[in-house]
């Protein structure tokens, strides 16, 4: 059944350019239609908590131009990351009952979420977007969400059983577990532990990719789909406007990038050139 969404994270209109979409609030998610299609394939995306609205917006964009669906996670952390997990995989389970294919894309903890979710999905497509690789790092860093996480009030101090629970649920630590193939994005130049992760899974897993200083999430992660995703000839391609509306802020964002050289870059025309390309192989 459609209900509001638990803390109205996704009760903003997803509309974007020229298309047509259909926003259906569920109890813990939100799934973007494209009205007259009938898609077959989803992109089930696991924002971060903080949820910064920009990232659904090109998504729903991304979703359009590779002929998919699209899903928006709508967790609660404070609850705990188990009780996020449980849920994550429940709507994941009735979404495989409904989808032909599957293709993942996690931001910050919502990384962390989705290498749990997938950690036996072989053959699956998975974006990493500045992950949390490594949770023992927010013992340290935020104690709020390390609370919420395990589900224990402030303040306090971890047991040792609590501290291998965070570890063993981190990226880092199930590495060699991992079946899908991955592409790590970062927005910063370095990372130790992303570089560290990806050169642990590079070992079993050749199609993994990361890049650093990534600017624009969503046009890296819809280059690499493009490139490693089994498109049917029925992709199609629309033109669309440059701008994001978002009515809960009530401002419209730019979602036009510019090079280097101050000149404009038209990502969906990218992405649409990348998949006409893909259909004339």
């Amino acid at each position: 059944d459609l209900v509001e969404p638990l803390y109205h994270i996704h009760n903003h209109v997803v509309h974007t350019y020229n298309f047509s979409v259909a926003v259906l609030p569920h109890h813990g998610y939100t799934q973007v239609k494209f009205n007259g299609h009938r898609h077959k394939s989803l992109i089930f995306l696991i924002p971060d908590y903080r949820n910064q609205h920009h990232l659904q917006a090109d998504a729903t964009s991304l979703a359009s131009k590779l002929h998919h669906d699209l899903l928006i996670l709508d967790y609660d952390i404070s609850k705990g990351l188990e009780h996020a997990l449980h849920e994550a995989e429940h709507i994941h389970s009735h979404m495989q009952e409904h989808y032909t294919s599957i293709v993942y894309v996690g931001e910050g903890l919502g990384g962390t979420i989705l290498t749990n979710l997938t950690i036996n999905s072989p053959n699956s497509k998975v974006v990493l977007i500045d992950p949390e690789l490594n949770l023992l790092n927010l013992i340290f860093d935020d104690h709020v969400l390390t609370s919420w996480l395990l589900e224990k009030p402030l303040p306090f101090i971890p047991t040792q059983q609590e501290i291998v629970y965070l570890w063993n649920m981190s990226p880092l630590s199930q590495v060699h577990n991992i079946v899908a193939d991955q592409i790590v994005l970062i927005s910063r130049r370095s990372s130790k532990q992303a570089q560290a992760y990806f050169d642990h899974l590079s070992e079993h897993m050749p199609n993994t990719e990361i890049l650093y200083d990534v600017s624009d999430m969503v046009l890296a992660s819809g280059n690499w789909l493009v490139k490693h995703l089994d498109f049917s000839k029925q992709c199609r391609v629309e033109h669309e406007e440059t701008s994001t509306k978002l009515p809960t802020h009530g401002t419209t964002v730019n979602t036009t990038p510019r090079s280097s050289d101050g000149s404009t870059i038209h990502k969906n025309t990218v992405i649409a050139m990348l998949a006409v390309k893909l259909l004339l192989l």
